[in-house]
């Protein structure tokens, strides 16, 4: 009676214990699958930002997590999959700075810091740089995402067009006023003409267009 009824007792452990021994193992491989970013943020003049909002968006797959900065300026983020990311920092509602392609990992926290002192020196030296139609500085161009790049080129292509243009409507504005100043009428015309189709705002350019129909006009 007694061996029947421990034999019982036995089989409902193992009916018990076996399913909860794996929910616990499987439990701990899926926190030891996880992984934590962290990092600083400072401000325009380089003391710890803090309340700044840092977004961690998963590549690989869909996934959103987002923290706040300490008043120390630190954010830190655990359970996070493991798998590819995005980190951007967000101040006032503006998107600041990002890094693509950080890969969680296990054990140590990923760093990701950010620095608003150091990314509006890089801008401005980007903006110098379209300004003159120059590359900018190596170190600068390396720290470059692939759309930052791409606003970049865009830009340096913009300005040197505009340049071209410039260029162009200066070169047929002064060769009208070189022929309205040999009383070469009809040449002037033909200059200052091509200049207004450039760039019909310039009221000089109509000023002078007047002045060789006069010509013209006296000639005839």
């Amino acid at each position: 009676m007694f061996a029947q009824c421990d034999a019982i007792t036995r089989k409902l452990m193992r009916t018990i214990l076996v399913p909860l021994a794996g929910l616990v193992l499987f439990g701990a491989l899926g926190f030891a699958q996880t992984g934590a970013i962290e990092g600083d943020v400072k401000g325009d003049d380089g003391s710890p930002l803090a309340g700044a909002l840092v977004k961690i968006d998963r590549t690989d797959i869909k996934g959103h997590y987002q923290v706040k900065t300490n008043k120390k300026g630190h954010y830190f983020h655990a359970g996070l999959p493991l798998g590819m990311y995005k980190v951007a920092v967000e101040v006032d509602g503006k998107e600041m700075d990002s890094l693509s392609n950080v890969k969680t990992q296990m054990g140590d926290p990923v760093a990701v810091n950010f620095d608003m002192q150091k990314i509006k020196k890089e801008a401005e030296m980007r903006q110098k740089a379209v300004d003159s139609g120059a590359a900018p500085p190596a170190e600068v161009e390396r720290g470059m995402t692939s759309e930052q790049k791409a606003k970049y080129e865009k830009a340096i292509k913009d300005r040197q067009q505009q340049m071209s243009k410039n260029k162009a409507l200066n070169d047929s504005f002064n060769a009208g006023r070189e022929a309205l100043a040999a009383k070469d009428y009809p040449t002037a015309l033909e200059k200052l003409k091509a200049a207004a189709e450039m760039d019909p705002k310039q009221h000089v350019i109509w000023g002078n267009m007047a002045e060789a129909y006069s010509g013209l006009a006296a000639g005839a």
